[in-house]
């Protein structure tokens, strides 16, 4: 077979499936013998000019680009290219002066600790992008200081004062630090690095340094990606370093509902300041801190009468909660009272009294349910015990998941099956609700609680 003959634009002819002994000894001899170089190399079935760029490093591989092309003209014009490229470059080194080569050695050297196989220029560019984001360079207590002042004025919302001073509590952890307590390791403070400097690896080192538990992590990680998130709006720390800092797990609190014994002598044992909130919290499944804390008697509207739905049916109505105040507009509700919650709310609210908090401070409200829950030999406790009780019992009674998510505020389905619906018998749930107040006798006496049999 005859050899193929390259065409007018210099392309060998493709097709050819087998060459001659002495052409394959031909085609493996350079078109280009210096760097870099050229040959001409069979890509499956057609040929074409390979131009090597490649390079030995100091370590002995070869490392660089190779570009394959159809004409030879095309790969000796990228040679050429390339060559002068390296001419160029080696008469600028020449040019270094010897503290800019030292520079490029310690870079180096950096690199390699860090085990980066990037390029030099890489570095450089990164950056250089990085930098561009920076508007206004500022420590990271200054940042701070304007964070704080931002969230304290937000104009989404206001935030509450228990959230703020969390907030700043474990920031200024981050930008002061703390000197060792009690034989414990002393916690380093980033107040006067400069924003824009803190990477993501010295705050995941400092993140897992903390002598607390996972969850504690986890929350300090949420409340620094806020915070640099600020800075990067306001272009005071570059891209926000907390995005490549990886997540941190957390403890998993005990799952579980409280039975319905637990559930009548918590409200027996519950202090009459809080006992109110907990009847809520049990037969209404608020939320204790964003919505339970923040509700007011006048959004509690109760009233017994008999109505009549779209079919004509007559279904008694006990009345509702208004709930202006949630986690956010979706939780933003109307919860049907329960004729036994209707009980206890008709006896706890205070006489006369048309508005007003029905509890007074989450902090307070948590101390005296503990108290309760202790009194009531309730151990351990189950998180959010008062919400998970309501939804199982909820759904268990009546057998209607919209409906149970519709009265707990539940935009997720998948969540709420996962981690507030138990399977339980509908008898314990009936029971459940039959949960009433002790009962007074004439004398004022107080009757143990009453517990209503099954039909």
């Amino acid at each position: 077979m005859k050899r193929p003959s390259d065409s007018a634009s210099g392309a060998p002819k493709k097709g050819a499936r087998s060459f001659s002994k002495n052409y394959q000894r031909k085609r493996k001899k350079f078109v280009r013998d210096t760097w870099p170089t050229i040959r001409l190399v069979q890509v499956r079935q057609a040929l074409k000019y390979l131009v090597d760029c490649r390079v030995q490093n100091a370590e002995g591989f070869m490392e660089g680009a190779r570009k394959f092309y159809d004409s030879r003209e095309d790969a000796e014009l990228f040679a050429e290219q390339k060559a002068m490229e390296r001419k160029n470059e080696g008469t600028s080194i020449l040019a270094l002066s010897a503290d800019q080569e030292r520079q490029a050695v310690r870079a180096f050297r950096l690199l390699k600790e860090r085990g980066a196989k990037v390029d030099l220029v890489e570095v450089v560019n990164s950056y250089l992008r990085h930098m561009a984001k920076v508007e206004e360079q500022m420590t990271v207590e200054k940042l701070l200081e304007r964070f704080l002042a931002h969230k304290r004025n937000n104009p989404k919302r206001a935030l509450s004062g228990r959230h703020l001073d969390d907030l700043e509590h474990r920031l200024n952890l981050f930008v002061k630090g703390r000197a060792g307590v009690n034989g414990t390791a002393a916690i380093s403070g980033f107040g006067n690095c400069a924003a824009h400097k803190v990477g993501h690896r010295e705050i995941e080192e400092w993140l897992l340094a903390l002598p607390m538990g996972r969850t504690t992590r986890s929350k300090y990680r949420t409340h620094l990606n806020a915070f640099f998130n600020f800075g990067e709006q306001i272009g005071a720390s570059g891209e926000n370093p907390i995005r490549r800092v990886s997540e941190m797990g957390k403890d998993e609190p005990p799952k579980g509902i409280l039975t319905v014994a637990q559930a009548r002598e918590l409200l027996k044992q519950a202090d009459d300041g809080i006992k109110a909130a907990v009847a809520i919290g049990l037969f209404a499944g608020l939320r204790p801190e964003a919505e339970i804390c923040r509700l007011d008697w006048a959004d509690v509207h109760l009233n017994k009468e008999m109505l009549r739905d779209p079919a004509g049916n007559e279904v008694q109505s006990y009345g509702f909660i208004e709930v202006r105040q949630s986690k956010g507009a979706s939780g933003e509700r109307m919860v049907h009272i329960q004729p036994n919650l209707y009980e206890w709310l008709r006896r706890l609210r205070p006489t006369g009294q048309a508005a007003g908090r029905v509890c007074k401070g989450y902090d307070r409200f948590n101390e005296l349910l503990k108290e309760a829950a202790e009194a009531a030999k309730i151990s351990p406790w189950p998180h959010d015990a008062l919400r998970h009780t309501f939804c199982t019992m909820h759904f268990a009674a009546f057998r209607d998941e919209a409906r149970t998510m519709a009265d707990s505020g539940h935009r997720n389905a998948t969540t709420f099956r996962n981690h507030y619906r138990r399977p339980l018998p509908q008898k314990v749930a009936f029971d459940f609700w039959k949960i009433i107040p002790p009962k007074k006798t004439k004398a004022g006496k107080v009757v143990e609680f009453q517990k209503k049999e099954a039909a």
